[in-house]
């Protein structure tokens, strides 16, 4: 009984893993950032001195088969920083943007701005808050909790790149710069209106789908060899 159970579970997890890889059309990777002022560099000049800091969690799903189900869901908390201008009374850590990021590419306002050196002064992927404007209807502020969250779908376009086009989450160019490592997220406050912080969207590591199938493998060997 105990064999045939076995034989059963791992022929469960061969399927469950064969069939996976063979039509896994949803794909989710996900990411961390730490953001903080020793991340802005602009002009080759590193750091900002300010106090800022917040944590992010971003996962990206991606509908291979139709990129406008694309999506991007994220969290973030914020230190020192005052989301709604009601929380503290010095108004200098009063948030004024918050945008994502692509740092491989310079906006053309910044002159300053070097490629391959500065992080800060780079063009926009989306704005999530603030100034120009926020590119996500689904965004939610909490500014108690010190907490903003949304959702980027398709319906949520992008011109803040300047001068590349309008882009959206189904875009191969935004796509590209998560899947790559070159996006970044940059908190702008009244103190420090070019960038007070931001942090690099860092990939998640995970199991592959094969490690997890000798993995699962592996403890019905043990289960068989316990019981002998």
């Amino acid at each position: 009984m105990l064999r045939a159970s076995c034989q059963f579970l791992a022929a469960l997890l061969i399927a469950t893993f064969a069939s996976g890889f063979a039509t896994g059309q949803i794909v989710q990777t996900d990411f961390v950032a730490d953001l903080t002022e020793g991340y802005i560099i602009l002009g080759g000049i590193q750091g900002t001195g300010s106090s800022a800091t917040a944590t992010a969690e971003f996962t990206l799903t991606q509908d291979l088969a139709d990129p406008s189900n694309n999506t991007l869901s994220y969290l973030m908390t914020f230190q020192n920083v005052d989301l709604d201008g009601a929380q503290t009374a010095d108004i200098l850590d009063n948030i004024t943007a918050l945008h994502i990021h692509d740092t491989t590419q310079c906006a053309p306002t910044f002159s300053q701005c070097q490629e391959g050196i500065d992080t800060a002064g780079t063009i926009h992927l989306l704005n999530i808050f603030g100034l120009p404007r926020n590119d996500d209807a689904d965004v939610v502020v909490d500014p108690v909790a010190s907490t903003i969250s949304g959702l980027w779908d398709v319906g949520d376009t992008s011109a803040a790149g300047t001068p590349v086009p309008t882009l959206d989450i189904s875009s191969p160019q935004v796509i590209s710069t998560l899947l790559n490592g070159e996006a970044a997220i940059f908190v702008h406050t009244n103190e420090i209106p070019t960038a007070a912080s931001g942090g690099a969207l860092l990939t998640v590591p995970e199991p592959t789908g094969l490690g997890m199938l000798l993995f699962g493998l592996a403890g019905v060997a043990g289960i068989v060899r316990r019981r002998r």
